[in-house]
């Protein structure tokens, strides 16, 4: 009885070291998709050495479906001169967690990594779980510029059980190929607030190495963001002399913290202590300045976010960035 209760406890704990599977995709949005006929599928590779990922079968089934999801969507693939490369990277780190719930990062031959005051690699440690980062990218053969880019990120309690996921997960990214088109927007400013009349960003900085946050396309949908909430507040977009100079920064950190245990009820008034458990998230930070061209400092906006996943970060940094400069001229935050 208590052997199938340690058992009960066990797969009831399992989830909580997993982050949830999530994605994103992020796209050019002055890059005309319609335009694209061919494509080519460039470079695939899986950066492990772990032998249940890093085989010619499941490449070979990863790339077909990249390849199978284009086709669907009215793409022929071209070995001359194609409209755009396809490339796809994934990589894996796998995590030991130990008796007081602390997440280690191991390497391929299962070694821990990164503990304190050792240099090289550590002793054997037990794989608790293994999380997987998918990038897909669209490059413009004629620009060699990023278009599109999808990224997944999802965990499994062993590499076999990631490598069954990673053909249905670039099917589920590609779902959202091409980008839908967005609405017209009036761009008409309205009344002048608190002396600016006019607006130009400056600076643009993410320090965040992550490849879902690190990239055109993610940097060129936090401008437009940041551009739309300062037009709605009445500020006017100018690429001359504008009143207000605009520099955001997005910072941040991963982080690895531990949850205290529960008590599980088992039956006949007897319960399991979980134990503790990794609470492993990314907080980011954006920060928001408007300043005079002479360098004073006119308005500052900051808006925190932690989440369980780079991808989650990505879809709510933007949203972030509105209802920062929802308090555009009245407060600084």
């Amino acid at each position: 009885m208590m052997r199938v209760a340690a058992l009960l406890v066990s797969l009831m704990l399992a989830p909580a070291f997993f982050a949830a599977d999530d994605y994103v995709v992020q796209s050019d949005a002055a890059f005309d998709f319609s335009t694209l006929k061919t494509f080519a599928i460039r470079t695939s590779t899986i950066t492990t050495s772990r032998p249940e990922l890093n085989n010619s079968i499941v490449v070979g089934n990863v790339t077909e479906k990249v390849r199978a999801s284009l086709v669907a969507k009215k793409l022929i693939e071209a070995t001359d001169r194609p409209d755009v490369f396809v490339d796809f990277n994934v990589a894996v780190q796998g995590w030991s967690v130990n008796q007081w719930g602390h997440a280690d990062k191991l390497n391929d031959d299962g070694a821990l990594i990164g503990l304190r005051g050792r240099r090289g690699p550590g002793p054997p440690g037990v794989l608790s779980f293994i999380d997987g980062e998918i990038v897909l990218d669209l490059i413009a053969r004629d620009s060699n510029l990023l278009v599109w880019r999808g990224v997944f990120r999802g965990s499994e309690p062993d590499g076999g059980a990631l490598a069954q996921k990673l053909a249905p997960s670039m099917g589920k990214m590609l779902s959202d190929f091409p980008p839908a088109k967005s609405a017209a927007r009036d761009g008409t400013p309205a009344a002048p607030l608190a002396g600016a009349r006019t607006f130009g960003i400056r600076n643009r900085t993410v320090d965040i190495d992550k490849p879902e946050l690190n990239n055109r396309l993610f940097i060129q949908e936090m401008e437009r963001a940041v551009v739309a909430g300062l037009t709605a507040k009445g500020l006017k977009a100018v690429s001359h002399t504008p009143d207000a100079l605009v520099d955001f920064k997005l910072t941040g950190k991963d982080y690895n913290e531990v949850q205290r245990g529960n008590a599980i009820p088992v039956g006949r008034g007897r319960s399991v202590s979980t134990g503790p458990s990794p609470d492993l998230f990314t907080e980011a930070t954006l920060l928001i300045d408007l300043t005079s061209p002479s360098g004073e400092l006119l308005w500052r906006g900051t808006f925190t976010d932690q989440e369980r996943s780079g991808p989650a970060l990505a879809k709510n940094l933007p949203k972030g960035a509105k209802s920062v400069l929802a308090d555009y001229p009245n407060k600084k935050r």
